[in-house]
């Protein structure tokens, strides 16, 4: 395990971590931030001045408020816009939802490093961004006293060393999950330790508690972003309080406006009202935030997993076509040289009998049987990779599965499988080859009850199934409570020579003709199975109508009385 962690936790490992333009795409959300703020200043001294205190008090909250939501919103935007793809780091997202098993922890893996470097390097542009603030705050517009230089340097040292202490972990192999949402609370602890050295909840830049919470959204599951907001929330809360009750101190913010009352300036930290009003406000806009963000990136990974699904059917059907082809040519091929070499042995046999010791003959009937069996595999590529050449008819499906079950009844009984057999003969009539559509049938049966060595349950169902074009499809499932198929080989079943049975029995071709045969019937055969819960075979053929040929013997058609 300690190895797979390191292997898929290395950088090198992982899809590119940020978008190259992320950097700069958030410095533009501060600087439009700075210069809504700068502007305001600017027409504060020019032309405001003379309003008085309490309205300039006012428009400073109303710039304020302005100045978070534009943050926000635009941090948001250009986040999302420039963050990683939601399932980047994975060699095949949809086996991360189809198949399981040890390649969709892999591919968990590589996607929590790869959120947890590009997170790194978010951290790396938000320490510049905050040394930059701190700077013009202090020593360009005198907005914080000289005196906070210390506690705030020590705020961003202490980013910056938690940064280092990050990225070392996600190089030396550290799980990746539990290293996200120790940044996601560690950063939140940093930024209210920013916000208190920097005017407390008077600071308009609170709102980049909102920015955390998206992140959140973005990288964590939806109940990890609720506990980030949570968390969220009562940080602000213990600083808003905290201030409120003297415990902390309140340090002022000279960007924000402030009303004199007997030469004593006014503080909104230390109204109670203001504070449990902004403390609730705050607390419903991080929780909004996590509802809305958690709702936008679970319809963006629904998109992009079914998006997945469609890339991955379309490569798994251009890669069984170029195998029925391959497959069709080299049974062409060996079909004849095979054909020869059964019937000479055969030959050698009747003709030649008495002259062949009983080695010899013992050994030549071999030769038959394995040449029998080539033959036979022979035919089966065919059968997956050609049309077939027998003639279709009008059939009901329930005699065609009743003859495919009295074949393998006594087998079942001997292995102690119940057969539950609801094929209703009411079912709309099908176009097929009835002997194509038996050995489709003999092939699930055979496949289910090896499956079932010590007794279980299969169960054939067949009902009528209205399209959405209005078309109308007779269906049979086969269900079996079997050992069900591994994950590894599932999204391959379909393939030649893919099989679950020990070695020496089975060709691995049922499945592929099986699927042949269907194809050339007009029909579509799907499999779901899981290990230890059995498998279940659906088969949809399309319905004949009452165009298909005039009514007889009593036998439905789709549309028939």
């Amino acid at each position: 395990m300690p190895q797979l962690r390191r292997e898929f936790n290395r950088p090198s490992d992982a899809v590119k971590p940020a978008h190259p333009q992320l950097g700069a795409s958030v410095a533009l959300a501060f600087g439009s931030v700075l210069a809504l703020l700068t502007a305001y200043e600017l027409i504060e001294a020019r032309w405001l001045r003379a309003l008085g205190p309490r309205r300039l008090e006012s428009y400073g909250h109303l710039v304020g408020l302005l100045g978070s939501l534009l943050a926000a919103v635009v941090s948001a935007w250009l986040v999302l816009r420039g963050s990683p793809s939601l399932f980047a780091g994975t060699a095949s997202a949809v086996d991360n939802v189809t198949v399981g098993g040890g390649e969709a922890f892999a591919s968990r893996i590589r996607r929590n490093a790869h959120f947890a470097e590009w997170f790194i390097r978010m951290r790396w542009l938000a320490a510049l961004v905050a040394m930059l603030l701190v700077f013009v705050a202090i020593a360009v517009m005198g907005y914080l006293a000289p005196t906070l230089w210390p506690p705030l340097a020590i705020a961003i040292g202490a980013l910056i060393a938690l940064n280092i202490g990050y990225t070392w972990l996600l190089r030396s192999g550290g799980l990746a999950a539990p290293l996200l949402r120790v940044q996601a609370y560690g950063d939140l602890i940093i930024l209210t330790a920013l916000l208190h050295f920097s005017g407390g909840i008077e600071n308009p830049l609170t709102s980049l508690m909102i920015f955390h919470v998206i992140i959140a959204g973005i990288i964590l599951e939806r109940r990890q972003c609720y506990y980030v907001a949570a968390a969220a929330a009562l940080l602000f809360a213990g600083l808003a309080f905290g201030e409120l009750s003297g415990l902390l101190s309140h340090y002022t913010l000279g960007i924000v406006p402030h009303a004199e009352l007997g030469g004593v300036v006014q503080h909104d930290a230390f109204d109670q009202q203001y504070v449990v009003g902004r403390v609730a406000l705050q607390a419903g806009i991080l929780f909004l935030t996590a509802h809305f963000a958690t709702s936008v990136v679970g319809e963006l990974r629904r998109g992009e997993r079914e998006q997945r699904r469609v890339e991955a059917r379309a490569q798994r059907a251009e890669k069984l076509a170029a195998i029925g082809e391959l497959a069709g040519r080299v049974a062409h091929e060996v079909n004849n040289p095979v054909a020869i070499i059964s019937a000479k042995a055969r030959l050698l046999l009747s003709n030649h009998r008495p002259e062949l010791s009983t080695y010899a003959a013992t050994e030549v009937g071999k030769i038959t049987d394995l040449a029998d069996r080539i033959a036979s595999i022979a035919q089966g590529l065919l059968a997956y990779c050609h049309p077939s050449t027998k003639r279709a008819e009008l059939q009901p499906l329930r005699p065609v599965v009743r003859k495919a079950l009295t074949i393998v009844e006594p087998s079942a009984k001997a292995s102690g499988v119940e057969i539950r057999e609801r094929v209703p003969d009411r079912l709309a009539l099908v176009r097929v080859s009835a002997d194509e559509l038996e050995q489709v049938f003999l092939n699930l049966f055979l496949n289910a009850l090896d499956a079932m060595p010590d007794g279980g349950v299969l169960s054939i169902a067949g009902y009528e199934d209205a399209m959405a074009a209005g078309d109308t499809s007779v269906c049979v499932t086969v269900v079996d409570t079997g050992s069900g198929i591994p994950p590894e080989i599932r999204e391959r079943i379909f393939e030649p020579f893919n099989t679950t049975k020990p070695e020496g029995k089975g060709t691995g071709l049922g499945l592929s003709i099986c699927l042949g045969l269907m194809r050339s019937n007009g029909g579509t055969i799907e499999l779901d199975s899981r290990p230890g819960a059995g498998t279940r075979v659906l088969l949809r053929l399309p319905a004949a109508s009452d165009a298909d040929a005039p009514a007889a013997g009593g036998l439905r058609r789709v549309g028939a009385a």
